[in-house]
């Protein structure tokens, strides 16, 4: 089984273990590793405090999320035991802008828990107590807050990842005046006068009558299309062509598997698209969800007195898309229908409702790197419509070009240090823009991210940060659509349904054709490491299926050579101190780690 790792969340479908989890301490060389449970599947659970409510004293408000966080310890066998039932999940942060109020309560969250997002502070305090409570207590001592502070805090890095972004207050989605509240089933209802077919089903206990007064009113991912083609005779296309060729799904679907696609032109054929850019991942995405209507000043006037009237281009709404590729000036935003001001509003561009982007208006490397960008998806719009591109064969293509730059070693490991670093440089320039604040803003997050971009993934990724990758090996794209085509196809393996936009193909084949694949690969003299990276596997996962298959691999020299850690191993088991052989042979960290 592939080795967890610090952060990371895994969901375990079923059996006594059942839920999800998230590894707070990973400890291979001691055999056991430290989860929190993010969920809570049953009643027997026992919760600290008194007897928690289901709800709170008003039925239409919801009770606050329980706290998470108490330590779980599951040793390495276990672990194996559920290698069929653990699947790894990815949750990443949904970016709104903060208040002044919430900056200044983000920047003091990060003080309190400076300690609990450093790594090796907060790895030693568990090793020493196998809980976090020496850290709470010296938390507390230093920051004069409370405990429960301390805790509430602890919980929050749990639930949404162990970096200072999970800090930040949600009071975004608090209902106050400029900040949309949703109306869930069960929860608070819209308010406003009542039809009587509305009041009719309330009297007779039928329930609300599902109506659709606002149907379509969604300018990205719209709903109740069929009623749409149907009423304009299908002027614009038959259902399923509006769907695919006039909203953004033709800017995401290039990137999806045909089930997902099929999926999200399903929801907007019907009368509601709720949960659609969750399920396609857009909120959990890091990129923004919303997506702005965008104008350009020329383009308006130039429709004006072409056609009479403005309208609104679709080239100008794709994600990354900011120069106008007739006038290669900046777009605009529209401040209608963006903040949830105006949005039942059908309305054409109009110069006096555009909002000009909160940065100097010349930047020649910015705009060049935008028209980049922009010419890149603009491009990949206007290739066929069956092109679909696959998320291994991509990956693998990246592992190629970025071996011809001589950013890969031997043994088939990327440089990742100096490919953060010229990634970083790449990208810099894009983050003066809200769309582009998932990039990464320094190395350190530069090579977080690539650890995981640049290998095959088991989650969807973003479409945005696939074409900034491209935008960064290819000059243009042509040149990328060339080197993808004759990079070889992988469509003998099967896609998975649930992955909205494709989980890498290599992770889909069968253990035994990846198990013949690895032998072939390790006949040829190939590292075993450079076999797991072109499969998609952990090294570990490659060692045990390369014992399974009878080949022997050789391992790295340790610290204590062979015959000097057998030879410690006999005085130890002869009753000898261990601090006096880690004397002797080295410190008594190295000396604990290789024994």
């Amino acid at each position: 089984m592939a080795s967890l790792i610090h952060n990371q969340v895994i969901q375990v479908d079923h059996g006594p273990w059942e839920g999800t989890y998230r590894v707070v301490l990973a400890m291979p060389l001691a055999g056991k590793t430290a989860l929190a449970k993010l969920t809570n599947t049953g009643s027997a659970e026992q919760l600290r405090g008194r007897k928690k409510r289901l709800t709170t004293k008003h039925p239409r408000k919801k009770a606050p999320l329980p706290l998470v966080g108490e330590l779980i310890w599951i040793d390495d066998v276990e672990l194996r035991l559920l290698e069929e039932r653990i699947r790894v999940v990815e949750l990443e942060h949904e970016q709104f802008i903060l208040s002044t109020a919430d900056q200044k309560l983000f920047e003091s969250r990060k003080v309190i828990m400076t300690e609990f997002l450093d790594y090796d502070t907060l790895c030693q305090a568990i090793h020493r107590h196998g809980r976090v409570t020496e850290l709470v207590s010296a938390t507390v001592n230093r920051c004069g807050v409370s405990k429960s502070l301390v805790y509430k805090l602890w919980s929050q890095l749990c639930r949404l990842g162990f970096s200072a972004e999970s800090l930040r207050p949600r009071r975004n989605r608090c209902g106050a005046r400029g900040i949309p509240r949703s109306c869930d089933p069960g929860g608070r209802k819209k308010s406003g006068r009542k039809t009587n077919a509305e009041r009719v089903a309330r009297i007779t206990g039928q329930g609300q009558i599902p109506t659709q007064p606002h149907g379509g009113i969604h300018h990205d991912l719209p709903n109740c299309i069929d009623e749409f083609a149907k009423r304009t005779h299908e002027m614009y296309g038959s259902a399923r062509e509006i769907c695919v060729e006039q909203t953004l799904l033709q800017y995401y679907r290039r990137f999806m598997s045909i089930q997902a696609e099929n999926h999200a032109v399903s929801k907007m054929r019907s009368g509601s698209v709720a949960n659609l850019k969750y399920q396609m991942g857009l909120l959990t995405s890091r990129f923004r969800a919303n997506h702005p209507l965008k104008a350009c000043r020329q383009c308006i006037a130039a429709d004006r007195f072409h056609v009479g009237w403005a309208y609104w281009h679709n080239e100008h709404q794709f994600p990354g898309v900011w120069i106008c590729p007739s006038h290669k000036c900046l777009l605009e935003e529209s401040t209608m229908k963006a903040t949830g001001v105006g949005r039942f509003l059908w309305h054409l561009p109009n110069e006096n409702l555009l909002r000009p982007l909160p940065f100097e208006k010349t930047n020649s490397e910015r705009d060049t790197m935008l028209a980049r960008i922009g010419a890149l998806t603009i491009a990949m719009h206007h290739s066929p419509s069956t092109f679909k591109i696959d998320s291994g064969r991509l990956h693998n293509l990246y592992f190629d070009v970025l071996t011809k730059r001589g950013l890969v070693t031997a043994n088939g490991n990327f440089r990742l240090s100096t490919i953060a670093t010229e990634f970083e440089l790449h990208v810099r320039p894009l983050r003066s823009i809200a769309e582009f604040l998932a990039l990464p803003a320094d190395k350190k997050e530069a090579c977080g991210q690539l650890a995981r971009y640049l290998r095959a993934p088991r989650t969807g990724t973003h479409p945005l940060r696939h074409v900034v990758l491209i935008n960064w090996l290819f000059p243009d794209f042509n040149s990328f659509l060339e080197s993808y085509e004759n990079h070889g196809n992988y469509s003998q393996c099967t896609l998975a349904p649930s992955d909205p936009f494709g989980t890498s193909a290599m992770h889909a084949c069968k253990k035994s054709e990846q198990k013949l694949v690895l032998e072939t690969i390790l006949a040829e003299h190939r590292s075993i490491r450079y076999a797991a990276l072109k499969l998609g596997i952990d090294t570990a996962t490659a060692l045990a299926w390369a014992a399974e298959l009878g080949i022997q691999t050789t391992r790295r020299p340790k610290v204590l050579k062979p015959p000097v850690r057998q030879a410690v191993i006999d005085r130890l088991q002869a009753g000898e101190e261990k601090a006096k052989q880690a004397t002797q042979v080295r410190s008594i960290s190295d000396f604990s780690r290789n024994t």
